[in-house]
């Protein structure tokens, strides 16, 4: 507990293990809202936040419980629209197991009213720290001595990303607004506060328009006589536009130099924070230019003939680029969402990682070349299948990145290197697995690539110090990590649902047990028992980060570890 209360949480039946900020002012509630991600600071100093898709009192979605006490005082109709008790019960249970699984909580005692003989005792709990302190200038603030005995007559609890249930919950959508002035307790739940990706993400929708009308432009390049029905690959050879920056391959190469050089400014990003706002930037960039190569190469199959035509998501080559985009993008929405790029480049090595072994695979196997489908792959399972399998994977990569740098924060203050053994050996095991994975002899290249990669390792441990007081909170880190987990297992578990229709659909059978299913389950299993242990057990700190950063050994096998040296049905995607 951060605070105490004079009239505790647990006396009026709340338990929970989240840290309490009791009646903090105006200052260090800006500070929380912004190394929670809620807001960032104006040029001028106010705090700004994004209310989401509910600006106002959502009245529709406001409710009164209709009891004995009420059922004859309160004017029923289309503002005061009744709630049965068993409603309110079943929304109040679910409201308090959601209160006891939160890491931070915010609370205010206030007063409800401004003549003493009229007031009431109103005490607000809240998520968001920004919350707690909008509602501070709406009600009147105790004096310390008021504080020392005060006692809420009302209770006031605001859950915004709590969805509601309207069939158990007896409201109209996942929005809710439940007052019961018997009990004096008012719950208020609003998942829709904030929209978290897709086309309410401003970024994003900015990023889709972009990549859209390029990839229109090389459309348009590829056609000679204007015609975008009708086109000519060989355009990519003599037009300067398609030649050099946005035929699929040239996009491609630009966004593998430019994560490159993202991650090199996120790390002088320590010392720099241009430099670091130069990371992001490239970033974005980079995303960009990963969106447009994608778009475009699937029309460029197309014009190959319209056979050879799919989705660019289909072979490895492809699947590496989507997983880069991936991993990036979720990591551009957390750095946003929690206003630091200090994780920037942990997050960066494992995509620049993956540039490496896209780079490899493209020159060497010559991957890039388009080539027509293997029967098993056209399904229009394979469009559904692959792209939620890889945001599963790529936000497993995020989570591990995370639980390293919570690592090196964590032991940012110690001087012994023992305890930083076991995370190098890690790190250098991960670094070995393209080495491994990438040939099945030992190259020059492969050594060369274990070798930076366990100095790059060393180098952060050795300079652990100054990033670890550069890094967010190990509450931040803690919760960015549990949140990607959670998003990636959401997905994967669906990608492995879409995956054994398609099995079905392919080859007569749900699950025949071939090593890639076989692998792709045991991930599944690794982060269920993640998620299990978090949520059951409250599992945090160094063992989650610990358990994220191993999984992504295991998920990097499942990957491509399975497709090297295992045979089965999904030979099709070997190297």
């Amino acid at each position: 507990m951060t605070a105490s209360l004079s009239f505790s949480l647990d006396r009026q039946g709340i338990s929970t293990g989240a840290s309490i900020f009791a009646n903090l002012g105006p200052a260090p509630l800006v500070e929380h809202a912004i190394q929670n991600g809620e807001g960032l600071l104006a040029a001028s100093g106010p705090l700004v936040v994004e209310t989401g898709r509910h600006t106002g009192r959502s009245a529709k979605d406001k409710f009164t419980v209709k009891d004995a006490e009420t059922e004859n005082t309160v004017w029923w109709g289309n503002t005061n629209v009744p709630m049965t008790p068993e409603h309110f019960a079943a929304l109040k249970e679910d409201f308090f197991k959601a209160l006891a699984d939160k890491s931070k909580l915010y609370v205010a005692d206030l007063f409800g009213g401004s003549q003493p003989e009229h007031r009431v005792n109103v005490r607000i709990i809240n998520e968001l720290a920004w919350h707690n302190l909008f509602i501070r200038t709406l009600l009147v603030r105790p004096t310390a001595n008021e504080l020392s005995s005060f006692e809420p007559e009302y209770t006031i609890t605001d859950l915004p990303r709590f969805q509601a249930d309207p069939e158990r919950h007896g409201c109209r959508s996942e929005t809710v607004i439940a007052v019961n002035l018997t009990e004096k307790l008012i719950l208020i739940g609003a998942v829709g506060l904030f929209s978290w990706m897709g086309w309410l993400w401003r970024p994003l929708r900015t990023l889709m328009v972009a990549s859209g009308l390029t990839a229109l432009l090389a459309i348009w390049l590829y056609s000679p006589t204007g015609a975008l029905l009708q086109g000519d690959l060989s355009r990519a050879e003599s037009t300067f536009l398609l030649k050099y920056l946005i035929s699929s391959q040239s996009a491609i190469l630009w966004m593998c130099a430019l994560f490159a050089l993202a991650t090199v400014c996120y790390w002088i990003g320590f010392a720099s924070r241009t430099a670091a706002w130069v990371g992001t930037l490239l970033t974005w960039a980079a995303v960009y230019a990963g969106v447009t190569g994608l778009l475009v190469r699937w029309r460029e199959g197309h014009l190959l003939g319209p056979d050879i035509g799919h989705i660019p998501v289909s072979n490895l080559y492809e699947v590496f680029v989507l997983l880069c985009l991936v991993t990036a993008l979720f990591y551009l929405y957390y750095e946003r969402r929690y206003a630091t790029r200090a994780l920037g480049g942990f997050v960066l090595l494992v995509i620049s990682s993956l540039v490496v072994f896209l780079l490899w695979y493209s020159f060497t196997r010559d991957a890039y070349q388009i080539q027509p489908l293997v029967p098993a792959l056209k399904s229009w399972w394979m469009k559904l299948h692959v792209p939620a399998n890889f945001i599963g994977y790529g936000t497993f990569s995020l989570a591990a990145m995370v639980g390293f740098a919570y690592l090196v924060k964590s032991h940012g203050e110690t001087r012994s290197w023992k305890p930083l053994v076991p995370v190098f050996v890690l790190g250098a095991v991960l670094c070995a697995e393209p080495l491994i994975f990438g040939s099945r002899e030992l190259s020059a290249t492969w050594m060369l690539y274990f070798g930076i990669g366990a100095l790059v390792v060393g180098t952060i441990l050795a300079f652990r110090a100054p990033i670890a007081r550069r890094l967010p909170s190990l509450e931040i880190l803690d919760d960015i990590m549990y949140r990607a987990i959670a998003v990636g297992f959401a997905f994967f578990t669906v990608a492995t649902i879409l995956g054994a229709l398609w099995a079905a659909d392919a080859w007569g059978t749900y699950w025949q047990w071939d090593p890639k299913e076989t692998w792709a389950l045991i991930v599944w299993l690794n982060y269920a028992a993640w998620l299990h242990m978090r949520l059951m057990k409250g599992l945090r700190g160094t063992v989650a980060s610990w358990w994220a950063l191993s999984g992504l050994a295991v998920t990097t096998f499942a990957f491509i570890g399975v497709n090297m040296f295992l045979s089965g049905l999904h030979s099709y995607g070997s190297l």
